[in-house]
């Protein structure tokens, strides 16, 4: 499982939202005493997550959520129901963050006032559509994937959509589709580390597909930093995998070896046990 998703953007997302609680009072009104503690259950939810400590993560927004279920504040609800899921994702869990989106969408069926949302807030609902399209693409629901790109309304221009469609034509084996994709959000994603990072992966993915073990490494090498530099850990996991993968396919042993110890090492410092795993049996290959 891929799990590619953005998650440190959805989050940072989440903190912006905070204009979602305090704008109804006033700089001489404090917040009340259960959102304050909201506030900082999330605060802590998105500190364990950065570390990897996705279990300490899921219970720091389920607090926060309680919190804001019971003061009736829908952007609180919103924005900890959108990172929770976020977090599941990453940990693997889709059945589990399916549910947290299902909660949000039950909240704002019964909810209609929610239509006069802020647009930090918005925008946080609008992350749970990116996260529907990656977790179809994790499960191999390709088709599905696709209706949610369709529905997503995003600028077709967009690194961000580049890059979920490469991801998808990979997915589909179209590695030289997916080249020219993930090329084109890299053209356009200057300034955005995250969809920099993203496209440099994609591309170096597609060159692996395609054979050309070289670059597909220059690209890998270029993903490391830009991963590293946005806090995701089990991202550049993946990049240390790569390289140790297109190093073992050019016959550098022990080069693959030593990319395989640092893709453990990230790998377990994100909670990652697919990608330790991976890591290991490349340790262990002849």
């Amino acid at each position: 499982m891929s799990r590619d998703f953005p998650a440190i953007s959805t989050l940072l997302l989440g903190a912006l939202a905070l204009g979602g609680i305090t704008g109804c009072y006033s700089p001489a009104k404090p917040l009340p005493p259960a959102l304050n503690e909201a506030v900082s259950w999330s605060a802590e939810a998105e500190e364990a997550f950065r570390a990897g400590r996705h279990a300490a993560a899921q219970q720091g927004y389920k607090n926060a959520l309680d919190l804001h279920i019971a003061a009736g504040n829908t952007p609180g609800i919103v924005r900890n129901l959108v990172n929770l899921a976020v977090v599941q994702h990453t940990a693997g869990q889709n059945a589990a963050a399916r549910q947290s989106l299902a909660a949000l969408e039950r909240h704002r069926a019964a909810n209609p006032s929610s239509a006069r949302l802020d647009a930090e807030t918005y925008a946080l609902l609008a992350e749970a559509g990116w996260l529907q399209a990656h977790m179809c693409i994790d499960e191999g629901r390709l088709a599905d994937a696709q209706g949610e790109i369709d529905r997503l309304g995003s600028p077709s221009g967009s690194a961000r959509l580049l890059n979920l469609r490469a991801r998808l034509l990979l997915a589909q084996k179209q590695p030289g589709e997916a080249l020219s994709t993930a090329r084109k959000a890299w053209g356009t994603a200057r300034g955005d580390v995250l969809e920099q990072a993203d496209a440099a992966r994609y591309q170096a993915r597609a060159l692996e597909q395609l054979g050309q073990a070289s670059e597909a490494a220059r690209w890998y090498q270029t993903a490391v930093p830009l991963d590293q530099n946005a806090s995701r850990s089990h991202l550049v996991a993946d990049d240390w995998l790569g390289l140790a993968r297109t190093a073992q396919n050019t016959g550098s042993k022990e080069q693959s070896r030593h990319f395989a110890r640092l893709a453990l090492d990230a790998a377990r410092r994100a909670n990652d046990a697919s990608r330790q795993q991976q890591a290991q049996r490349l340790l262990r290959a002849p």
